[in-house]
């Protein structure tokens, strides 16, 4: 029915206590990522392993201020992703027509997610943080060959939340259950 993103209902949505709460956690986030390098960076050595094999063996290394620019890099692009709750949800791209009906519940599911996502960013580039600087200050075997796995999911379990959510929605609006 909507086409153009301008053709699509114009709902103001304002964020409920869970959007802010998301996005106090967020901002939280952000500066943890910021901060958790400065504060490592006395305990570490000269060299740190910079890329890992599937194993979680370090394959290659870089000095030891690399992990401040992992951290600039990693809180850049989580506020990147929180930015985007800035934009009109009626821009956003939605895998279903958006209609009176299910327009301020999809709007609302898609600022949520992009909140869930800065966090779910946040987390993944915190966790290689951690593990670069236990691999470099007490050797291979943290998390190994569950590091990978681990971040894959952190990024796409949010992301099935948010189809299965977006489907139950689009649903509803439609009257089939």
């Amino acid at each position: 029915m909507y086409a153009k993103w301008k053709d699509r209902p114009h709902i103001t949505i304002e964020p409920d206590d869970t959007d802010r709460a998301l996005s106090l956690v967020a901002w939280a986030m952000v500066l943890v990522v910021l901060v958790t390098p400065i504060a490592l960076l006395p305990v570490l050595p000269d060299r740190l392993p910079m890329h890992f094999n599937a194993a979680g063996q370090p394959t290659s290394s870089a000095g030891r201020w690399s992990i401040i620019v992992l951290g600039v890099v990693s809180a850049l692009t989580a506020f990147g992703v929180l930015m985007v709750t800035r934009i009109d949800p009626r821009k956003f791209n939605y895998a279903t027509t958006i209609t009176e009906d299910n327009a301020e519940g999809m709007y609302r599911l898609s600022l949520r997610f992009v909140r869930v996502m800065s966090i779910c960013v946040s987390l993944v580039f915190l966790i290689i943080e951690a593990e670069i600087a236990l691999v470099a200050t007490r050797g291979p075997g943290s998390l190994g060959v569950w590091m990978l796995p681990l971040l894959l999911a952190i990024i796409f379990a949010p992301i099935g939340w948010f189809l299965l959510a977006a489907s139950k929605i689009a649903r509803e609006a439609t009257g089939i259950s």
